[in-house]
């Protein structure tokens, strides 16, 4: 989680925590890395990235997992974005990790459509 550009430290006292959204495993390092697209570090000094789960993806820094907004999903954890409904389907709440078909006898060539009565 910490990081020098130090040449011929003798101490820890020169090493720096890794910024938020970046991260360090290796001891003797002189750089962080960022975290994957999809997966985040919200602290100081972090040693790995967290994935962000199905439903959100992460922001643009790699500091926080976002929700998918209603209309929008991501099935799967490290995603970049989230995808807009097909038509045919729907999804009223933030954070939805598939849409819902719309119910027998309606349809809907909307995309993105955040609720039933879309249909």
């Amino acid at each position: 989680g910490t990081y020098s550009t130090s040449i011929g430290a003798t101490d820890s006292s020169v090493c720096s925590p890794c910024p938020p959204g970046f991260v360090q495993d290796m001891p003797g390092s002189f750089s962080c890395y960022s975290c994957f697209y999809g997966s985040i570090s919200g602290q100081w000094g972090a040693t790995n990235c967290t994935d962000c789960p199905p439903g959100q993806f992460s922001d643009f820094n790699g500091t926080s997992c976002i929700n998918c907004s209603p209309g929008e999903y991501a099935e799967e954890s490290l995603e970049t974005d989230c995808w807009a409904c097909p038509a045919g389907t729907f999804a009223e709440a933030a954070g939805a990790t598939a849409c819902a078909a719309c119910p027998p006898g309606s349809f809907s060539d909307l995309e993105a459509a955040t609720s039933a009565t879309a249909c």
